[in-house]
């Protein structure tokens, strides 16, 4: 009789760690999609050296942000971008579909196919922040020539933004 315990005691073990890892158990209704588009704004990622010229579209330097979805729903976000000495140049958001991919400039280039265009005047050693409504989005940012084919420029290095638990955000 011991050895049918012991062998309950594991299987019941057993089918209790998903649950407790965070995973769903056989036969549970799904998930609702952690965040969407009406949820709060997370500050996601922070990054300095956004550079434009305020050339006109197709010239110049401009700063190119792009962010990938891998959320389970359509979820927002917000760029938004101040000079060097904090004066916000512009705030844009748009709403970024799963597993898809969107591309912003400061202008629009010819080395990417934009999305958006963020329209900012001239940029020197700006900071940008990046928001969403989910932490479950990927972005890169880039300042390139506005008027080349192929990538000439140079990578931001985006530092991602993890808010300790419980803190507030930005």
């Amino acid at each position: 009789m011991k050895p049918l315990h012991c062998i309950l005691a594991i299987a019941s073990l057993a089918m209790a760690f998903p649950i407790a890892a965070g995973q769903r158990a056989p036969g549970a209704t799904p998930y609702a999609v952690p965040n969407a588009v009406t949820d709060p704004l997370i500050p996601i990622y922070r990054g300095s050296g956004v550079r434009d010229d305020g050339g006109v579209d197709g010239t110049g330097i401009a700063t190119a942000i792009h962010c990938t979805s891998f959320s389970g729903g359509t979820e927002t976000v917000r760029l938004t971008i101040r000079n060097y000495d904090n004066t916000l140049l512009t705030q844009f958001s748009y709403n970024l579909p799963v597993q898809a991919t969107r591309t912003a400039s400061t202008h629009f280039t010819n080395v990417f196919d934009e999305d958006f265009t963020l329209a900012t005047t001239a940029a020197n050693q700006g900071y940008i922040a990046i928001h969403a409504t989910s932490t479950n989005i990927l972005c890169s940012a880039q300042v390139v020539d506005a008027a080349s084919t192929s990538p000439s420029g140079w990578d931001l290095h985006l530092v991602r933004f993890n808010n300790m638990a419980g803190a507030a955000g930005e």
